[in-house]
């Protein structure tokens, strides 16, 4: 099967890949090491409290400290985990997939990681609703007559010692770095 190059309209708003890791290095020898290696490739760098607004920083256990950003990805960084994400529109896995396998060989060549784990991807798509009624799609469900005015679902999906969370809502306002504002369904 061909993988396709072009989704349009694309519903993708983001695609993260997150890996959480254990280090044997302190947090400054750390951080000076991401910025040896990164900084060059990268023409802005943020803290914390510059990457999140309104929000109150160094309360989730695994939170990026640091964020490096060019015009196509951001590499960001904290004491136990890297995050890589795309600026704009989705270029798909066959772009994004060399940048991560590139800036992982030199995390791993600086001796940052010594073990992983848990390794985290995350898509988050709109999709237009028009009123559609998603339930209605369910054959386990007798929801004729009824109108769907808000659906939020919840799914744990597990296989082996591998989970997959599904998130959906039908009826979801995004907002994309204070610009762009989307009304549709979501899921993440």
């Amino acid at each position: 099967m061909k993988l396709p190059k072009k989704i349009s309209p694309n519903p993708l708003l983001y695609a993260n890949v997150e890996i959480r890791y254990n280090s044997d290095m302190e947090d400054g020898e750390l951080t000076k090491k991401y910025f040896e290696i990164f900084s060059s490739e990268f023409q802005e760098i943020n803290t914390a409290d510059q990457i999140l607004t309104g929000g109150v920083i160094g309360q989730h256990p695994y939170m990026a400290k640091y964020r490096f950003k060019n015009e196509n990805y951001v590499l960001s960084f904290g004491s136990n985990v890297v995050v890589f994400s795309q600026v704009g529109e989705y270029t798909f896995w066959e772009s994004y997939f060399p940048f991560i396998c590139d800036k992982l060989k030199k995390v791993f060549s600086a001796k940052i990681i010594r073990d992983v784990e848990r390794i985290g991807l995350r898509y988050a798509s709109v999709f237009n609703t028009e009123k559609e009624n998603v339930l209605k799609h369910n054959p386990l469900l007798n929801i004729s007559g009824f109108e769907e005015e808000l659906l939020q679902a919840r799914y744990i999906l597990k296989r082996n010692d591998n989970s997959v969370l599904v998130q959906i809502s039908n009826n979801a306002t995004i907002n994309i770095q204070g610009k762009k504002q989307i009304n549709g369904g979501l899921m993440i």
